[in-house]
């Protein structure tokens, strides 16, 4: 049985290292294509590379601590 983590949990576990978007879209909860819709609107910060795109652990964090993550 999977257990619930609190969004607080998972930022206090967090360590840096490169997400993908599928790996933004479960730590945050939603869709790949919720988190490609936030990136492509400037919502999340996130750095492209070929046609893919990535961000740091650390950067996803800052962002939820400091923008509202329901945008």
């Amino acid at each position: 049985m999977r257990k619930n983590i609190t969004l607080a949990e998972r930022l206090a576990n967090a360590a840096d290292s490169i997400l993908t978007v599928e790996k933004v879209a479960e730590f945050m909860g939603i869709s790949k294509w919720g988190v490609l819709k936030k990136i492509e609107r400037g919502q999340l910060p996130a750095h492209k590379n070929g046609r893919r795109w990535y961000m740091t652990r650390s950067e996803l964090v800052d962002f939820l601590k400091t923008d509202n993550p329901s945008k």
